[in-house]
């Protein structure tokens, strides 16, 4: 499976970038959309934009091709920031609208 994984990181150039902030994680994932592009919501960049399927994937012996890869956990987010950063320091910042708490 890595094999395939790694070969389809490998056809093209890779953008890699961190996002911050209130439920980075969740947000990032919600507007990725699911996975599986047919099961993606409505609107999301993968129900939008990516036709691929499991089957079609698996006929073609290589990985489904979402071209967005969502970190899953926060966890997991701070492996692959690792991965692909290092021990690169990032900017720390607050803003304003983070701190409101609309009722």
């Amino acid at each position: 499976m890595y094999e395939r994984l790694i070969k389809y990181w490998m056809e093209g150039p890779i953008i890699v970038m961190v996002w911050q902030g209130p439920n980075a994680v969740l947000v990032a994932r919600k507007l990725r959309g699911q996975t599986i592009p047919a099961l993606a919501d409505a609107g999301s960049l993968l129900a939008q934009f990516s036709f691929d399927s499991s089957p079609l994937s698996a006929s073609l012996n290589r990985v489904v091709k979402t071209f967005i890869h969502a970190s899953g956990s926060v966890d997991e987010a701070k492996r692959e920031i690792k991965y692909w950063f290092g021990e690169t320091k990032f900017k720390d910042y607050e803003r304003e609208v983070d701190n409101l708490y609309l009722i």
